[in-house]
């Protein structure tokens, strides 16, 4: 019984493992951006423990329209919470992997409504989404690339080449 779901798994788990041992040229440097950990800790240093923050940095972009839910630098760097990143190791998120029949790559964020919220800040950035973000689950601070639309919503407090801190008014 373990060898012939051993036979199941291997397959799947040598080419994941070969993946990340022997990455093509430079794909590191476009996993994490330059200047991403001064970004995140000047956040670190200019925040509470307590403090939320919300990316729209929260998969690694593998095809135009697959997301590898595996990101989880912003949370890293800042060491803050995040409202969405990072779900594929997630308890939620692996509970719900059907055994040998489905990767946990594959599965959605738990909560599609929190995702959705999320995201619309960063989308389509309107005064009523970053107030809902605020008041509902405590977003004071976003966390993204150099999205400039942003700015009429939130204080802009840091940037460099690749990432932008906004504090929430």
């Amino acid at each position: 019984v373990v060898a012939l779901l051993m036979g199941y798994a291997l397959p799947e788990s040598a080419r994941d493992v070969a993946a990340h041992v022997s990455p093509e040229e430079g794909e590191r440097a476009r996993e994490i951006p330059d200047g991403a950990m001064e970004a995140g800790r000047w956040l670190r240093d200019h925040s509470s423990p307590g403090d939320v923050v919300a990316t729209d940095l929260h998969c690694r972009q593998v095809t135009e329209s697959a997301c590898d839910s595996r990101h989880y630098w912003v949370a890293g760097f800042t060491e803050r919470r995040v409202l969405v990143e990072g779900w594929a190791y997630a308890e939620s998120t692996l509970s719900r992997t059907p055994l040998f029949r489905a990767s946990y790559l594959d599965v959605p964020f738990a909560d599609p409504v929190r995702l959705a919220a999320n995201d619309a800040v960063f989308r389509r950035p309107t005064a009523e989404n970053v107030r809902h973000l605020a008041q509902k689950y405590g977003v004071k601070w976003l966390f993204t690339d150099s999205n400039r639309r942003l700015e009429r919503f939130a204080q802009l407090r840091f940037r460099n080449e690749s990432s932008s801190v906004y504090r929430l008014f």
